[in-house]
């Protein structure tokens, strides 16, 4: 049950990230990060939904909830790089400035970087975390169907 709270984490950071953003770019890759971010967490509930059994129904159901976890790791993997290109655009967007050549930043422009840097770091961290537990269910999934259908 923890990568449902995982994508539920994620959720929130991609919707909190996408909220303090630029408008200009939230028609572009902000709503697309929030509802890929959205589809992961609809992805793990569905899975979790089902509950490998026995008999008859036991591959049928086995290989549903697999499908659902692996088009959730394919969607983390994809909030990941798309959320890596969204901080570029952030970042370039905030700029430096030139002063006679030199590139100076303002204190505030360092905070704000940081902040992005530290978000991003954040982000990427959950997706990780969302990856390896998913793979661990996916593990775990394939070694119960084995063990009681073989």
């Amino acid at each position: 049950m923890q990568y449902i709270e995982t994508a539920r984490k994620l959720n929130v950071e991609i919707a909190q990230t996408v909220a303090n953003g630029p408008k200009k770019y939230m028609a572009t890759y902000g709503d697309r990060l929030v509802n890929l971010a959205l589809d992961v967490y609809s992805e793990v509930v569905q899975a979790n939904s089902i509950h490998p059994s026995k008999g008859v129904r036991a591959e049928p159901d086995y290989l549903q909830r697999r499908a659902h976890l692996m088009e959730a790791r394919g969607k983390v993997y994809a909030v990941a790089a798309l959320v890596g290109i969204y901080f570029e655009i952030l970042k370039a967007a905030r700029g430096l400035q030139r002063n006679k050549g030199e590139i100076v930043e303002s204190d505030e422009k360092i905070a704000r970087r940081s902040k992005l840097n530290s978000r991003m770091e954040r982000i990427g961290g959950i997706c990780n975390t969302e990856i390896k537990l998913i793979n661990g269910v996916l593990k775990s999934d394939t070694e119960r169907f084995r063990k009681y259908n073989s």
